[in-house]
């Protein structure tokens, strides 16, 4: 089988339809259809606002594969700057075929080579166990817990 021609770059404007799409979609299947579709909206428009976002697009063959998406924060308490993954995100036919990793790799390089970062972090839901052995195959390691009460 040949090997497929991969072009990873930053998001141009002509991408953001397929990023909106596939976020949508993603949030859709994690927490079901929302009661308000414009909720959706609001919080890409909110992450789009930050000055500090940086989405690089993963290209296979052409055709739109994924994205990942960070936003650079800070510690409250310390101050240290971090970027936070936002979202890694592949269309359903290329999951499984180490795209993620690819995704990855470009999201820490680029942070690796931004001046004062000192960290990246990721929420990863507990049950993701594929998005869970990739990160800890790059080093992230659990640092806490979060919970919720259902009510």
């Amino acid at each position: 089988m040949e090997e497929p021609n991969l072009d990873l770059f930053l998001q141009r404007e002509k991408d953001i339809p397929f990023v909106n799409r596939l976020i949508s979609t993603c949030l859709i299947e994690e927490y079901g259809d929302p009661s308000a579709p414009e909720n959706i909206t609001n919080l890409l428009d909110y992450y789009y606002s930050k000055p500090d976002s940086v989405i690089f697009v993963l290209e296979v063959d052409s055709f739109f594969a994924g994205f990942v998406w960070l936003i650079e924060s800070s510690d409250v308490v310390v101050g240290n700057k971090f970027y936070c993954v936002l979202y890694i995100a592949l269309e359903k036919h290329f999951r499984g075929r180490g795209f993620s990793k690819i995704l990855l790799e470009k999201a820490v390089e680029y942070c690796r080579n931004t001046g004062d970062i000192q960290e990246l972090r990721l929420t990863v839901r507990k049950e993701n166990e594929g998005a869970f052995n990739l990160y800890s195959s790059f080093g992230f390691k659990t640092y806490k817990h979060e919970m919720k009460l259902k009510l």
